[in-house]
């Protein structure tokens, strides 16, 4: 008879902003959870598993500002199998995390263990995730908290089995994880950028306009009274194709403010995207058009190579020997 036991993948967080007021425990998403303590004491490292890493790395560990793990019951036969999803599962939280704070450095570290009957507990896996910085101000401030689960299950919807009919909005969410990843500022104001003009072009062409409608309709501040609102978004989206295409480079001390303002933008961009039904289903429509367009070209494509075949076998059958 095969024995339950529980698979618990773990990850601790320090570097972000106090946590006030303090989330306490709360659960994200069936089986995912946050604290602010830990949900069991810290668990041994073997030398072997952290050799690799170093003292710095697993400082997490020692004081972590939160700590959010997945866990599922296993059955003795399947360990280790559930191992990826559960590590899925984290990924996405810490993608939640980046959309919340407007400054800090988060560094992780996820353990993976296995809780057996009696409670024992076995480390089976250990990880450290290169660092994010959220960077969109110049002190820290309110870390929304109560934005973590709304944010969390929409993305574990969207990057389910069958994500690629999400696939707009999945590039759009990594290229913002991305950004907030970078140190350099030339690659963070264009990662930015991108992660929103991913997420709301639908047409070729189209990019600028759409990239600053869409941010004034999430801001809701669109008014086709007030052009010079479109102007000021254009003029970001003008200057990051200039990086783009290397007709300048950033500056830290000089466009400091510009691109603290695109973060500043995407990230509350992303959170009301994720978080907002009526803001996703009008994005939703939008990019269910530029799917639709991608499909009849690609068939027109197709149709085309097909005809070309047909015609370059009836000359053949025609052609003298």
């Amino acid at each position: 008879m095969a024995t339950k036991m529980i698979k618990r993948a773990l990850m601790a967080v320090d570097g972000l902003p106090d946590m006030r007021p303090n989330p306490g425990r709360m659960e994200l998403a069936p089986n995912v959870y946050l604290a602010t303590d830990w949900p069991l004491p810290p668990i041994t490292i073997p030398t072997i598993f952290a050799t690799p890493y170093g003292t710095d790395a697993l400082e997490p560990l020692d004081a972590p500002n939160l700590v959010v793990w997945a866990e599922q019951e296993v059955s003795d036969t399947v360990i280790g199998a559930v191992d990826q999803e559960l590590e899925r599962k984290l990924e996405l939280v810490d993608i939640a995390l980046s959309m919340l704070p407007s400054w800090g450095t988060a560094r992780r570290v996820i353990t993976v263990e296995l809780i057996q009957p009696d409670s024992q507990r076995q480390l089976q896996g250990l990880s450290t995730l290169h660092p994010w910085f959220a960077r969109e101000s110049w002190w820290p401030l309110h870390v929304d908290f109560h934005k973590l689960p709304a944010i969390t299950s929409r993305l574990i919807d969207l990057t389910a089995p069958g994500w690629e009919r999400n696939e707009f909005f999945v590039r759009g969410i990594r290229s913002f994880f991305r950004a907030c990843q970078q140190d350099m500022v030339d690659d963070r104001y264009e990662l930015f950028c991108r992660s929103i003009e991913t997420v709301v072009q639908s047409e070729q062409g189209k990019g600028q306009d759409q990239f600053a409608e869409a941010i004034l309709l999430q801001q809701g501040r669109l008014n086709p009274n007030k052009p010079h609102r479109n102007r000021a978004y254009e003029r970001h989206y003008r200057r990051r194709n200039d990086v783009v295409h290397g007709h300048r480079f950033l500056e830290e001390k000089k466009d400091r403010r510009a691109i603290a303002l695109m973060e500043g933008t995407a990230r509350r961009f992303f959170q009301e995207l994720l978080i907002n039904e009526q803001f996703f289903e009008t994005i939703s429509k939008a990019q269910s058009r530029r799917l639709e367009a991608k499909r009849v070209k690609e068939q027109a494509k197709r149709l085309k190579q097909q005809e070309a075949k047909r015609d370059r076998a009836h000359q053949g059958a025609i052609s003298p020997r």
